[in-house]
């Protein structure tokens, strides 16, 4: 799509770009490029088909001139559909900000609503090691958890970031997957509270990710849970598209018998 040139050309524009042109090798091998490339103080995160309100990066830095305690800070975030549909809103609250990535249990920990909407310091990310590449997925919750057991995170409760809904999103392709992580992640808190190794929790990972590896493709199951998702997100503000995209959700799965009774709830209202 000449994503490439393009950024070339802005790059000629402003010194401060860089372009990265790397061999696809996934998203926490090209976060960790990234952030190694970085140098300034803050850095922060943004994802393909999302965008920041144009005050988001100056607030999140004033957080952090506000206190030298801060290492990562995040923002409200509204969620959209694929044709711009308003989904939700989320902000965390100050509590869930402070001690919600610091929960041993995976009912309890809760992170920042987006990675995306995500700033921290670059020195505390290189001191406690930064994404690590083990982690093909939740490198988010994995990182996070991390940084906040050397300072503070602070949510700003202020709609800053809007995210986007990407099919091949690993929520719907591989939520199995990115649920087994989450639990070597809540592993790893474990055994670093208790002052343990991570290896033989590391070591288990890897297995788990060469178990997986050949399945990283998206078909007609994860596709129904997609539309799904979409029509249920929808289906209390526009009845008529949350339809459309249950019966698209059929159509990849005939036997998605939530996607069919929510369509004939849908039916019924519309009588």
């Amino acid at each position: 799509d000449d994503s490439l040139n393009i950024l070339n050309k802005y790059n000629n524009l402003d010194s401060r770009i860089k372009v990265i042109d790397q061999e696809n090798t996934g998203l926490t091998k090209a976060l960790i490029t990234g952030c190694k490339l970085a140098n300034g103080e803050l850095i922060a995160r943004h994802d393909n088909g999302d965008w920041s309100v144009e005050t988001r990066f100056a607030k999140q830095v004033e957080a952090f001139n506000s206190t030298s305690q801060l290492v990562m800070s995040s923002t409200g975030t509204t969620f959209i559909g694929p044709k711009g549909e308003y989904f939700n809103t989320i902000n965390q609250s100050l509590n869930s900000a402070l001690n919600g990535l610091k929960a041993d249990s995976i009912d309890k920990l809760e992170g920042p609503p987006h990675h995306g909407s995500v700033m921290f310091k670059r020195s505390t990310y290189e001191t406690v090691g930064g994404y690590r590449s083990d982690f093909i997925v939740a490198q988010d919750i994995d990182l996070w958890s991390r940084l906040v057991e050397l300072g503070e995170h602070r949510s700003i409760n202020e709609v800053l970031y809007h995210a986007g809904t990407d099919q091949s999103s690993i929520s719907f392709t591989r939520r199995d997957y990115q649920f087994q992580t989450t639990e070597h992640i809540i592993e790893c808190i474990r055994a670093r509270k208790r002052a343990e190794s991570e290896a033989p929790i590391l070591m288990r990972l890897k297995k788990l990710n060469e178990s997986q590896r050949k399945q990283n493709t998206i078909d007609n199951q994860s596709s129904a849970s997609y539309y799904y998702f979409i029509g249920s997100n929808l289906a209390n503000k526009d009845i008529v598209s949350s339809r459309l995209y249950f019966l698209k959700a059929l159509k990849e799965n005939p036997l998605h018998w939530r996607a069919f009774l929510k369509l004939l709830v849908s039916l019924i209202r519309c009588r």
